[in-house]
């Protein structure tokens, strides 16, 4: 077995061959280590266990080389061993209603006719609701807008001198009042 040199970790190596139990704790700066002289009849095996310590270390194992004879009874690699089985217990669901509801169906309505039905009402509802809201902001920014441009024409009116819109008024200024009026040349085009 290589080990990288960036390696600095300690590991317990333990091998197990028959009867005889091998327990070393080594350091990993050392690169190589080999086991030798193994019996053939009898299984072996090779566990590496990483010791934790304070300081953070690191264990890059770089290469396992394994010299067996051409034996075909046996296996380099231990069989995998599934986890034991669990059986998960039988789930059956509950259901509980708090509220019922009845619905009264003529004798020829079908489960398809109900989806049509139920289809159409709620594309009824999305129109309805696209036209309701559409059509009542749509009154609304009018109603904002024609109340903003009174107000706009009355304070212009107010700056500029021009009180149109006001009765107090003496009578000799209602003279000039039409007089000015005249002149406009119907250029005055308000509503109201």
């Amino acid at each position: 077995m290589t080990l990288s040199p960036f390696s600095n970790a300690s590991m317990n190596i333990t091998v197990i061959t028959g009867s005889v139990v091998l327990d070393l704790v080594v350091n990993t700066s050392i690169s190589t280590f080999a086991v030798l002289n193994l019996r053939e009849t009898d299984t072996t095996t090779l566990s590496l266990t990483y010791l934790q310590t304070t300081t953070p270390d690191r264990l890059d194992i770089g290469r396992i080389t394994l010299s067996l004879l051409n034996v075909p009874s046996g296996s380099v690699l231990p069989t995998q061993t599934l986890p034991p089985s669990v059986s998960i217990p039988p789930f059956t669901p509950t259901i509980t209603t708090t509220a019922t509801a009845t619905l009264t169906l003529g004798p020829t309505a079908s489960s398809s006719s109900q989806q049509g039905e139920d289809r159409k009402r709620l594309v009824s509802y999305a129109v309805g609701l696209t036209l309701g809201l559409g059509l009542g902001l749509t009154a609304v920014v009018s109603g904002a807008y024609v109340l903003w441009r009174r107000r706009r024409r009355k304070q212009e009116e107010m700056a500029d001198g021009n009180k149109d819109n006001l009765d107090s008024r003496a009578e000799a200024q209602s003279q000039s009042r039409r007089f000015g009026r005249e002149q406009k040349d119907n250029m005055d085009t308000r509503w109201f």
